[in-house]
Formats: C-alpha cells, structure tokens, sequence
C-alpha cells in the first residue's frame, strides 16, 4: 500500500538514496529543506530549526523519516563543531516533536536515524541493540545517547517509532568510501593505524532497504543497520584493490598523523565496533551485500 514519506535530510547521502527508493515502491515522497526547491517527483516544504517553523502540511504523512544533523566527520572537531553536531540533532528533533504534537486525528509513523558510536570502542564479539557503552565522557558514545533520548520523547506524538543506528555507509557519492578511493588513483591503498579496527559497513542500497522494510512491515524498536559480516581496515583496502586494476602499495597511516591532522576527531576514525545484524535478519530482511568483495565490486563497477 503506498505511503505518504517526509524525509529530513532528504537532499544528503542517505535521503537522496532513500527517495530514490520509497518512489520506485510507489510510494509519495516529501522533504523538509531550508529552502523552497522543485523537483518532478518530490515535494517540498520549508523548516528552519532556528525559527522554530516548519510549512504547513508537511507533516500531514504517513511516517516522518528524520536523518537530519550535521556531518559527524565534515568537519575538524572544535567547540563550535561539537556543539553543531549535537545541537542540530537535538534541535530539530524538538521541533518535530512540537509540531507533532499538534496534530489531531491518526499520527504518522516515526523512523529515526542513530549510530553505532553508540557503541563506542567495543570488537571483541557482534554486539547485539542492548549493548551500548556508557562512557558518556566519549563525545561520540554521549551525543548518540542524546540524540536516541530525543527521538524516544516523541514516543506519545507518533503510532510508531523505530530507531536505526547506521553503520559506515559505503557509496561512491559520499561517506567513508569516496576518500578511501582517492589514494587508489596514485597506487596507493591506505588504512588506517595498524588496520585493525573494525568496520561494521554496510552497502547504500541495503540500508535504504532497512528503512523501506520496517515501513512497510510496521516495525518499532531499535535495530543495526549493518551488513552481517564486518572487517577489519586491511580487508576493506584489499577488497578495494582486488576490484580495481592495479597493483597497488598498501599500508597503514600512523596514528599519531591522523591525531596530527584531525585531532579529537581522529578517536572516530579510529573506532573499532563489531556490530550485529541480527536483529533485523530475525524480522527476515534479506541483505542484497552481506560480504565486502559483492558490495565493493558492485559499487566499482555499476
């Protein structure tokens, strides 16, 4: 049955994928964005956070899809930065839930967007939605918690409320990926530290996939929205290398130059998690890219 989506965020990485998605399943796609745009297929309505304002009927839909906050890893770390990224989470959310709670008659569904920061530096076994770290002294670890603590608020607005901690999303338009290629251009491939920090990704297409099923399965709860199967930095770099012609040098950058270069940032590029699928995989969702070689060869070469 088609659905009426608004997506936050809808013109970022994941949004633009997800659009692209909802639309093919036939349903009706809406965004919120901080100025009036035109698009054939989407519609959409202006909100500024600031202002505390959203258009009028952009939230007459189905589900809310919320992605919005500003990028974890666009930026240097500095006191502004790290207040920018907490703030724009906590913000808009607020916004949403006041708007929300004006409604009258049938709410819509809720999706939020996470992360596995919440786990912080945890590898040592697939850890399942119920083994978050508490070290809220992790500025990462901290501003998921609160970030998850906003949309949980919204639990009496909304008929249904689901959170999906995303995992390192790989695409060639964004993400982790796109910078981990520019080196592959001088025959290099590098990794980072020693390469032994876990990666719990997941493929672009699978995670807009994950939004799509528990829309269209009704799901509530919190769930991984990683592939099954992490690995580690060196094994990332060699599925990259054995899906380009090369040959090519591999070797790690060293931690104290990343620490140079990016400075407290460094700590989330450097993170380790080892992160379950399980719980969605137990809701019977089927993952198209659930190793890395299909995933990596797939977004080289499509």
């Amino acid at each position: 049955m088609s659905k009426k989506i608004l997506i936050t965020g809808g013109t970022g990485l994941i949004g633009k994928s997800l659009s692209t998605l909802l639309l093919s399943h036939g349903h009706e796609v809406s965004v919120l964005s901080r100025s009036k745009k035109s698009d054939g297929s989407i519609q959409f309505f202006e909100w500024d956070i600031e202002k505390g304002y959203i258009e009028e009927g952009a939230l007459d839909v189905d589900f809310v899809i919320h992605l919005a906050g500003a990028g974890v890893a666009d930026k240097r770390w500095t006191d502004d930065r790290k207040k920018a990224i907490l703030e724009s989470r906590l913000q808009s959310t607020a916004l949403l839930k006041k708007e929300l709670s004006k409604i009258k008659g049938k709410r819509p569904g809720y999706i939020g967007a996470s992360a596995i920061g919440i786990y912080g530096n945890q590898d040592d076994h697939a850890l399942s939605e119920e083994e978050v770290s508490q070290d809220r002294s992790d500025f990462l670890v901290d501003v998921v918690h609160q970030w998850e603590e906003a949309h949980r608020s919204l639990q009496s607005e909304v008929s249904s409320l689901a959170i999906i901690r995303i995992g390192i999303v790989l695409s060639t338009e964004g993400g982790a990926l796109k910078p981990m290629l520019i080196p592959f251009n001088f025959r290099m491939g590098n990794y980072f530290g020693d390469g032994s920090q876990v990666f719990s990704w997941i493929h672009i297409n699978d995670l807009c996939r994950i939004f799509t099923f528990i829309i269209e399965h009704s799901l509530d709860g919190v769930y991984n929205g990683v592939a099954p199967h992490p690995v580690n930095g060196k094994e990332l770099v060699r599925s990259i290398a054995e899906s380009k012609p090369g040959p090519f040098v591999q070797f790690g950058v060293p931690e104290f130059m990343l620490k140079l270069i990016f400075g407290e940032m460094s700590e989330a590029i450097l993170m380790s998690s080892k992160v379950s699928a399980d719980k969605i995989l137990d809701q019977k969702f089927h993952f198209e890219f659930d190793e890395i070689n299909p995933a990596i060869k797939n977004l080289l070469h499509r």
